[in-house]
């Protein structure tokens, strides 16, 4: 079914001819639709072609300006917006600027009688999905197109709402981490204070260079593939006379830092390496320490 547009001196005659043959008439996804068409024609051969063209799946509900539309849109939902380009009289870009500047962010496919050439980019920049020139397109055309805004607007929506939900998600995890860290201090503050050991004595600068290091490649590589270095590791912390609050201290240390150079990336992955990691530096200070006791 294709649209013929002619121009009278004082009105636009819109005719639908049928042609043999069917399509199905929406992209996979998409089984409904609910349109608002704003136009100045008070009854339209387009909107039953519509209608019977997409098998009943869409209903057009019709308008004649801006305000009416603005007054509609204020109490019911559509799926997609289909505005009838008339300059100057009935300027599509106008409409979607009054639209967008009202809050109304349906997606909109706008149609017209200049080329698609001249009004595509300037439909895309003020928010269109889409345009169509009513002489070179059918009715079949026009229900995939606007089915195709309407499903690219959906996966907006969910791409949006995805970022938004992983933004909250990264907040709350970072929030756990830094919460865990603060306990981890208090603690072995606690402990320290018990035994009558100090905290916050620095251990020299390539030591934290050197954990920086272990830390960031455990991360990425994981248990199992630094055995030997991080033997290494604890056979210095050993002969330097280091103690286990110090290496927790110098673990939370470099923690911290590493945590706060994450920006928007997630961090509790990096907190459970770094719990096995530090797990594992213990295990081979202790076993030092006994290796040097014997």
């Amino acid at each position: 079914m294709s649209i013929n547009f002619c121009e009278n001196d004082s009105s636009h005659d819109y005719r639908v001819i049928s042609k043999k043959g069917e399509c199905s008439c929406f992209p996979e996804g998409i089984s409904q639709l609910r349109i608002l068409f704003i136009s100045s024609m008070t009854e339209t051969s387009l909107t039953q072609a519509i209608y019977e063209e997409s098998h009943k799946c869409i209903k057009v509900h019709h308008v004649h300006g801006c305000d009416e539309a603005m007054c509609v849109l204020r109490v019911q939902n559509f799926d997609a917006i289909l505005i009838f380009h008339a300059s100057p009289h009935r300027n599509a870009l106008e409409i979607m600027t009054a639209l967008r500047t009202g809050g109304i962010h349906t997606p909109v496919l706008v149609l017209g009688t200049v080329p698609a050439s001249e009004m595509f980019i300037p439909c895309s920049e003020a928010g269109a999905g889409d345009y169509l020139c009513v002489t070179v397109t059918t009715v079949q055309d026009l229900i995939w197109r606007m089915a195709r805004v309407v499903q690219y607007h959906l996966w907006r929506q969910e791409n949006m709402r995805w970022k938004q939900e992983n933004s909250l998600r990264v907040c709350c995890e970072r929030e756990e981490v830094e919460k865990s860290i603060s306990q981890q201090r208090q603690i072995l503050q606690q402990i320290s204070a018990e035994d009558g050991t100090l905290t916050g004595q620095a251990l020299p600068q390539n030591f934290v260079t050197h954990y920086q290091q272990l830390l960031k490649t455990y991360i990425l590589m994981g248990t199992g593939n630094l055995t030997v270095e991080l033997q290494n590791f604890g056979n210095l912390l050993a002969e330097s006379g280091v103690s286990a609050n110090q290496v927790l201290e110098l673990h939370l240390q470099v923690l911290t830092g590493i945590i706060h150079h994450l920006g928007t990336k997630s961090c509790r992955h990096i907190m459970q390496r770094a719990d096995l990691l530090r797990l594992e530096i213990l295990i081979h200070l202790s076993n030092s320490y006994q290796k040097m006791n014997k």
